[in-house]
């Protein structure tokens, strides 16, 4: 039987690794949350992975899976204009770290680009699949 010690051990190590690979996805969630620019998000929002480039320009990207009737909330928090021909946007056809790419149905682009957000340069897009359960947005600011 292994001594208090060692299970103590265990459960800190097993605590601290938890901890690790839950800290970045409550990250990723916050980012997700305020790119889309609303208070909270759906409770139905999963398996998010953002990712930013090293860059002198905020470049941030996620990856997210959703409920179809949690769509309207995801879009609450800028005005879009919806995209006619997302063909055109089949780039974007990517996912991360485990979150299989997917066919881009549906393209929205935030109409409120003039903003002090905006000033010199850049868009937020959502690309949203036929489903209307897997979506990810494009955060470009210069």
């Amino acid at each position: 039987m292994p001594s208090r010690h060692v299970v103590w051990l265990l459960v800190a190590a097993l605590i601290a690794a938890a901890s690790a690979y839950g800290v970045p996805r409550a990250l990723d969630r916050g980012v997700l949350k305020t790119s889309l620019k609303i208070s909270s998000l759906p409770r139905s929002v999963s398996n998010v992975s953002c990712k930013s480039a090293s860059s002198t320009d905020v470049l941030t990207d996620c990856d997210f899976n959703f409920e179809p009737h949690d769509l309207s909330s995801l879009l609450s928090g800028r005005t879009y204009s919806h995209e006619t021909n997302p063909d055109s946007l089949r780039h974007m056809q990517s996912g991360y770290e485990g979150n299989a790419p997917f066919a881009v149905a549906h393209a929205y682009r935030a109409t409120n680009a003039a903003s002090q957000e905006f000033k010199h340069g850049g868009h937020f897009l959502v690309f949203v699949n036929a489903a209307r359960n897997r979506a990810r947005t494009s955060l470009y600011i210069e």
